[in-house]
């Protein structure tokens, strides 16, 4: 196969694991009996639009102004120590998922489907299981199928 073939492949497998969480968690909230179908999927394609278009617009400025700092003045290298780089990537790491978080607990307010700890808890949970059922099977299949 050739690699844009596996590039996609890579691609399509997150988006199926991605529609996968998505439908067990508005499952999840109709099975706890906290609301109904269509308040749980407004509830989540709307907390994970929100979070993935502000998400990505954040990740790529920090992105870009790391990039900035590499090419330095007029484009002649900067003498920016390694642990600026290092605090910029973690940052752009732990971003997505902290908003998300934040944008699930201010979607079940504004939908009025649950508050206070339970809310909370809810959205921890959530965001980590769509990050872990996301992201890793995605990087074990790219691993694999790249791996000769």
């Amino acid at each position: 196969m050739s690699a844009t073939t596996l590039e996609w492949l890579v691609i399509v497998v997150f988006l199926i694991l991605f529609v996968a969480v998505m439908v067990g968690e508005i499952v999840w909230l109709v099975m706890k009996k906290w609301t109904t179908v269509g308040r749980a999927a407004a509830l989540v394609l709307t907390s994970n639009i929100v979070s993935l278009v502000i998400g990505s617009v954040l990740v790529g400025v920090i992105m870009f102004i790391m990039f900035m700092m590499v090419m330095g003045p007029q484009g002649t290298g900067s003498d920016v120590p390694e642990s600026v780089y290092i605090i910029g990537i973690a940052i752009a790491a732990v971003l997505p998922p902290i908003l998300l978080l934040i944008a699930k607990r201010i979607m079940l307010a504004a939908f009025k489907i649950r508050s206070g700890g339970s809310a909370w808890l809810y959205s921890a949970v959530s965001t980590m299981l769509a990050f872990l059922i996301t992201l890793v099977p995605t990087f074990l299949f790219a691993y694999f199928i790249t791996r000769r």
